[in-house]
């Protein structure tokens, strides 16, 4: 089962429509923090998470050795922002799909 090669590994059409795409980034001032779309996971959760990571990759290499550097969750805030940002934005136009890209918060 090549499970995480759909994650990992991209092809270069995907890149060249990346590359494509126009940036519009909007530089925001300083009194704008950027908010983190994933946050370091709890200490406790490690164990568990990198138990399971590494059975789901070893099942294609079984002689393999797995080392989990770092395990990320999604941020609760970005999340509720992002819910909440695309709910608004789906009553204007309902038959549109939604992608947030940053999401910043004025400290």
């Amino acid at each position: 089962m090549q499970f995480f090669q759909k994650w990992f590994k991209h092809s270069k059409k995907e890149k060249l429509e990346e590359s494509s795409t126009l940036n519009s980034e909007i530089k925001p001032s300083d009194n704008w923090e950027k908010i983190p779309a994933y946050i370091p996971a709890d200490k406790s959760d490690y164990k568990k998470v990198a138990l399971i990571a590494s059975a789901i990759a070893a099942s294609d290499r079984p002689n393999s050795q797995f080392k989990v550097k770092r395990i990320l969750k999604r941020n609760p805030e970005a999340i509720t922002v992002s819910l909440i940002a695309s709910s608004i934005a789906a009553g204007v136009y309902p038959e549109s799909q939604f992608r947030v890209t940053s999401i910043y918060c004025k400290r």
